[in-house]
């Protein structure tokens, strides 16, 4: 069991803001000023507001670790310390997939996005995060806002994801289940 297996670890870019929603959504004591000291040298060096800065971070939306770690570099992805027997572990949310691929769709953000000749672009808001999702081939699944009910689970939507095959999905995971189904191909070639 390992922290970058779950569906709970997230890497990301954050402004200060969206670093406190992250924070107050998953830690429940107050954030320390180190945070705050970091992100006003970012941008004495950079000669830029705190507001614009984005530093990369590494943590779990649980709260399990207590703490955000720094990212050292955009494809630092590794957790940070070894979990065993972590009552938040769930790898259940996540694809059947690779951890590459896990990695890919948790860490991409805006606009579309190709990584060993498959495309993403940018799926639900959940967890914290825009997750990335793969294209149906050359199709670019819709995000909507009308009620639709999940192929997958059945389950009725206000939000979803759906294709010009007439299918809807009420979170990322389901339509991922889905896609990788039928790219199962393009999912191999996925791995490292």
């Amino acid at each position: 069991m390992s922290c970058d297996e779950c569906c709970n670890w997230k890497c990301e870019e954050l402004t200060y803001h969206e670093l406190l929603d992250a924070w107050n959504a998953s830690i429940s004591t107050p954030i320390t000023p180190g945070y705050l000291r970091r992100y006003i040298k970012e941008g004495e060096i950079k000669g830029e507001s705190i507001e614009t800065i984005k530093i990369g971070y590494k943590y779990c939306s649980t709260g399990m670790l207590k703490r955000f770690y720094l990212r050292e570099h955009k494809g630092d992805m590794k957790a940070a310390l070894p979990m065993a027997k972590c009552p938040s572990f769930n790898r259940e949310r996540n694809p059947s997939s690779p951890n590459n691929f896990r990695h890919i769709l948790a860490t991409e953000t805006h606009g579309i996005s190709e990584y060993k000749g498959v495309k993403f672009t940018t799926g639900l808001y959940e967890n914290n995060t825009y997750m990335r999702i793969p294209l149906y081939g050359t199709v670019k699944p819709k995000i909507q806002q009308k009620n639709a009910e999940c192929s997958i689970c059945g389950q009725r939507s206000r939000r979803s994801i759906s294709v010009k095959v007439e299918k809807s999905f009420c979170c990322n995971q389901h339509y991922l289940e889905w896609w990788a189904k039928r790219f199962r191909e393009e999912l191999e070639n996925l791995k490292v």
